[in-house]
């Protein structure tokens, strides 16, 4: 059934999303079973999934039945019924054993994991990208298609004015730390691809940034020995911890906060 999805559902260019959703998520065995062989009870199995978070479960049951329909238009079998239909147990599960993994992560565990991506020399764009993405309050793709024109004084602002009506409200601070992690990268990217605008070029277009991270992300999980899921998953995980760092700021001198401020800006408006 999937050469039926080939030509429908993910073909569309907006549906970039869902192809990695369906890739990840959907087990081989299953993409490669006859249409009139895919149960109910598989289905239902895979959306029940303990790795596949709630609203993933959502999204590929709605994606699946729409492929389930293209072969009943085909005049292929009606799999689609065989659906599960919206249940709490499917919506509202209890947390599966690899949140409560990452639940239970604690900051010495994330200090480790940055260190191994900022030593990685196999790939310092997807690495540094990792980094900033756990750290960061912004969707993924956004970091991955980061423009130094966005880092506005101390600010990283993911989405322009021309991109959402109140793209003022979604900055994200940069600190000392995260100041100099950009200096790594600017150098790194610039000694690469030079006068590219994006934080992560593409090796194969000045004018192209990096697409993904899988490869050196799921590395690292494996090195760790943590379970493979989404840097999503983790990330939400490492700022719940870190979201008040920024507090220790106004436990010292206005004057000294302001010449923090001041160096930090001074750093990032070269970039």
């Amino acid at each position: 059934w999937t050469d039926t999805r080939c030509s429908g559902c993910l073909r569309q260019p907006d549906r970039h999303g869902m192809n990695y959703i369906f890739f990840n998520n959907v087990p081989e065995d299953l993409r490669n079973t006859k249409n009139s062989q895919v149960t109910g009870t598989a289905i239902r199995d895979l959306l029940k999934s303990e790795f596949l978070s709630p609203s993933n479960a959502r999204a590929l049951r709605s994606l699946l039945y729409q492929i389930f329909q293209q072969i009943d238009g085909l005049g292929g079998p009606r799999i689609g019924r065989r659906i599960p239909r919206y249940e709490p147990e499917l919506l509202n599960r209890p947390a599966s054993k690899v949140e409560e993994f990452i639940q239970e992560l604690g900051r010495n565990d994330f200090k480790s994991l940055f260190e191994l991506l900022e030593t990685d020399g196999s790939d310092w764009a997807q690495s540094y990208c990792i980094r900033l993405g756990l750290q960061f309050y912004a969707p993924f793709s956004r970091v991955l298609a980061a423009k130094w024109s966005y880092i506005i004084e101390d600010r990283w602002y993911p989405f322009g004015p021309d991109e959402r009506k109140y793209w003022e409200s979604s900055s994200n601070l940069i600190d000392s730390n995260l100041c100099d992690i950009f200096e790594k990268i600017y150098h790194l990217g610039q000694f690469r691809v030079p006068g590219s605008p994006y934080w992560f070029p593409s090796s194969l277009s000045r004018d192209g940034h990096i697409k993904n991270v899988d490869r050196v992300w799921k590395s690292s999980l494996r090195e760790f020995g943590w379970p493979i899921a989404p840097i999503k998953m983790y990330g939400s995980r490492y700022r719940s911890m870190t979201r008040l760092d920024w507090r220790y700021l106004y436990r010292i001198e206005v004057e000294e906060r302001e010449r923090i401020r001041a160096n930090i800006m001074a750093k990032l408006s070269k970039f």
